[in-house]
């Protein structure tokens, strides 16, 4: 067997051109610079927020969500290390090639499945008592969930000439993009569910809320992520072989970095607004912008309604360790 990763069954003609071999050369270059990128931005946030984890993670009790963030945190970056060896190994056999393509789409699978599950979990404690939105955001998380393993265990590795000793996956261009829109729908019901939920308290103008952390954490996480989706969606349709998962691995970096970044924001944010003091000067730089401003007042009328978030796990610290009062949006009833 040939040591490359040529498969017959993708292209018939095995013969190519100088030029078509350069042409694929710089569109292996271009999905490893990608991937080393969109790594390097996961492993210099990792290092920004580490004083914010030990504070906010390791030492309260943990919960769901500090579980969670902790499986993102350490098993994407230590896991993902592995499939960086077929970008720079030269010569795999077909057999071994298609094993490390595998092993890394399980790998981007599993951060964005444990991604997912985190922004349900915020959507199902927003709805507490409200079934029908945790059954909708659950319906289409599983269907997502569902079709991105069969887009995983279909996955073969991009065809190259006998020159090009490179090991690049590639997907079934149909259900692969079939798994992209799943994936932005989920985060627009996401976003548009939180957004229901805090735009009555007028986020955009009461800044001393939980609701404008969780409005702005919200956009943020998904204006990045639907870049990204947006953009790997084209290029699964419309690229050449050797770019079609180009931003794969980019988009997994991003989402994992971002969802790191607004589960730190939130119970920071909290610390802020009911004045607990820091310890440390950098306690009070923000996790995510904006910021929220403080102010002396310590009023909390902030809209319309009661709002029941003092007893969910959107924080990951339980809240017998912190003010029950200071993360209701309102206090005045309808």
């Amino acid at each position: 067997m040939s040591p490359n990763v040529w498969d017959p069954k993708l292209d018939a003609a095995p013969a190519y051109s100088y030029g078509a071999q350069v042409e694929q050369r710089q569109e292996f270059y271009a999905v490893v610079y990608v991937a080393f990128a969109g790594y390097t931005i996961l492993i210099w946030d990792h290092f920004l927020t580490f004083g914010d984890e030990i504070e906010l993670i390791w030492k309260p009790r943990k919960t769901l969500m500090s579980y969670l963030f902790l499986l993102n945190r350490y098993i994407i970056p230590l896991g993902f290390i592995v499939c960086f060896y077929p970008y720079l190994h030269p010569n795999l056999t077909d057999s071994v090639c298609k094993a490390f393509m595998r092993y890394e789409g399980y790998m981007v699978a599993f951060g964005l499945v444990i991604g997912g599950l985190m922004m349900l979990k915020r959507v199902t404690a927003l709805y507490e008592g409200y079934h029908v939105v945790a059954l909708v955001g659950g319906a289409i998380y599983v269907t997502w969930l569902c079709v991105g393993l069969i887009v995983v265990s279909s996955a073969y590795a991009a065809p190259h000439s006998q020159v090009v000793y490179a090991c690049s996956q590639i997907t079934r261009g149909e259900i692969a993009s079939a798994v992209i829109w799943l994936l932005v729908a989920f985060d627009s019901f996401v976003i548009g569910a939180i957004l229901a939920r805090t735009l009555p308290f007028m986020p955009h103008t009461n800044v001393r809320t939980i609701a404008r952390a969780l409005t702005f954490d919200g956009l943020m996480y998904y204006i990045v992520v639907l870049t990204v989706n947006l953009v790997q969606g084209i290029m699964i349709i419309k690229a050449p072989n050797g770019l079609k998962n180009t931003f794969g691995q980019l988009k997994l970096h991003l989402t994992v970095t971002m969802m790191s970044r607004i589960t730190l924001n939130l119970p920071k944010q909290h610390r802020k607004l009911t004045l607990q003091p820091t310890s440390r000067p950098w306690e009070d730089a923000p996790s995510l912008l904006p910021t929220i401003h403080l102010s002396t007042q310590h009023g909390r009328e902030t809209g319309r309604g009661r709002n029941t978030l003092a007893t969910i796990e959107l924080e990951p610290m339980r809240t017998s360790r912190i003010s029950r009062s200071s993360i209701d949006l309102s206090d005045r009833d309808s």
